[in-house]
């Protein structure tokens, strides 16, 4: 029976503090352990083989420790599946020592010790968006921070029509693929460039390098895009090359019918006018559409508020560089405090010592990142499964996968409680076309190694 005190004024309710993803996901955790003689961290956390981590936990003082169990037969490093980039600067070391990573004698073991950091954004954006921190995240903290951006540009900006909004973003997604992609025609045609184009191109070519990391592209024609009228003034797009000055030569359907033409934008599909402005270089029709654009909320002149992963090099979006010519947007480095620092034994003591030391330090000065990479246990799956295909491997594309029978028999069974699963269900980075592109260009070299073609019968 609770005294008369405690009834007439009970103590106040005290919500209980929800665990961390670190503590839901580990089955041990430890307090200030050593590591080294020079560190220390607060907690430690041990998890069993087969966890995932997205979000390794840190600390804005000190260290936090997460020790993954592994299966020495199936040797995996679970940093892989960090959402945190793990960039420059970075280091390696080959040979260090910790008091964690012990063989069944109580010996430290040898290790390798690698340390990166993270994290890049756009160079236009909003520098009081990217520069929130945290030491914790989950998937519940990304969602309510994408909520918190949506919030911000309701109420930082104003809104119109979405179908203005939409017609205007959707022209500027057609120019900017007729800059980046252009024509796809085979490379038979020189291209004179010069004066200011030339040197404008040459600054282009150097960001599209530093986008492609140095990977040489595919030839194909280097002609110039422009926009004309045919014999009944209906607008189109072509592509246009110069074998030589200062002669020219248009697209034709009975001499040319491999260069790029457009006639989608005359179907009332997109903001002509604007389209129109953009090929003419319009500079006054150029400053009303996109200042008006811009006090609405979107468009080139706008707020970027792109944040991405040091893995990437490029942003999706135009954007008005200070001559107001619109420009890919080049990524700047966010200066990061936090470090993670990976101990591996070496190959020879996995079996004696197979777990793997992250050691976080400091925290995140900078938005929880998005969640872009495919977990390497789930990225091994999907590459059995697509070896599994068959006959269907050589021909596959990233949309006949989503759609085989043979996905969708794996998706149902990884996922029996939902009425209609999608493969990316599985893992938000699956819906990237790209990384399922990577996927099926490496399972198709391992069952095809001389290729499809008469090299390989």
């Amino acid at each position: 029976m609770l005294p008369l005190a405690e009834l007439l004024n009970p103590a106040p309710e005290v919500e209980p503090q929800s665990s961390s993803l670190c503590e839901t996901a580990s089955y041990k955790i430890e307090t200030n352990v050593t590591v080294t003689q020079k560190c220390t961290v607060v907690r430690l956390y041990t998890y069993k083989a087969g966890t995932t981590i997205e979000y390794p936990e840190t600390t804005e003082q000190g260290s936090v420790g997460h020790l993954f169990e592994l299966d020495p037969e199936d040797w995996v490093n679970p940093s892989q599946a960090f959402a945190y980039s793990q960039g420059e600067p970075k280091g390696f070391s080959r040979n260090r020592f910790c008091r964690i990573l012990l063989d069944d004698q109580g010996e430290s073991v040898p290790c390798y010790v690698r340390h990166s950091t993270c994290m890049y954004s756009c160079s236009f954006a909003d520098k009081n968006l990217v520069s929130v921190g945290h030491t914790t995240a989950n998937r519940s903290d990304l969602a309510n921070q994408l909520k918190q951006y949506s919030q911000h540009w309701q109420l930082e900006l104003p809104t119109s029509g979405s179908v203005t909004k939409d017609l205007f973003e959707k022209t500027l997604a057609l120019w900017n693929a007729f800059q980046n992609v252009g024509c796809s025609a085979p490379l038979n045609e020189d291209t004179l460039y010069l004066g200011e184009e030339l040197e404008a191109r040459k600054v282009q070519l150097a960001i599209d390098h530093d986008i492609r990391r140095g990977h040489t592209p595919k030839p194909t024609c280097q002609g110039r895009v422009i926009l004309d009228y045919d014999s009944k003034g209906t607008p189109y797009v072509e592509y246009q090359y110069l074998p030589s000055p200062p002669s020219c030569e248009h697209y034709r359907s009975a001499t040319s019918r491999d260069h790029l033409v457009n006639y989608d934008i005359s179907s009332g599909l997109y903001d002509f006018e604007y389209l129109r402005a953009l090929f003419t270089n319009d500079t006054e029709e150029l400053e009303l559409i996109e200042d008006g654009a811009q006090d609405n909320g979107y468009g080139p002149l706008a707020l970027c508020s792109t944040i991405t992963n040091a893995s990437s090099q490029h942003v999706t979006a135009l954007h008005c560089n200070s001559s107001g010519q619109l420009m890919k947007a080049k990524v700047d480095r966010i200066e990061c405090t936090s470090r993670i620092r990976v101990f591996e034994p070496h190959e020879e003591y996995r079996k004696v010592c197979p777990k793997i030391l992250v050691v976080c330090t400091g925290m995140h000065t900078h938005p929880i990142p998005l969640p872009t990479k495919t977990p390497p246990g789930l990225r091994r799956e999907i590459l059995a499964l697509l070896q599994s295909l068959g006959q269907d491997l050589p021909d596959i594309t990233p949309r006949r996968f989503i759609r085989h029978p043979t996905t969708c028999a794996y998706i149902r069974d990884q996922l029996p409680s939902m009425q209609n699963p999608m493969l990316s269900d599985l893992h938000i980075s699956l819906a990237n076309q790209d990384h399922l592109r990577a996927y099926i260009t490496q399972a198709q070299e391992i069952s095809f190694p001389y290729g499809t073609g008469w090299a390989g019968m």
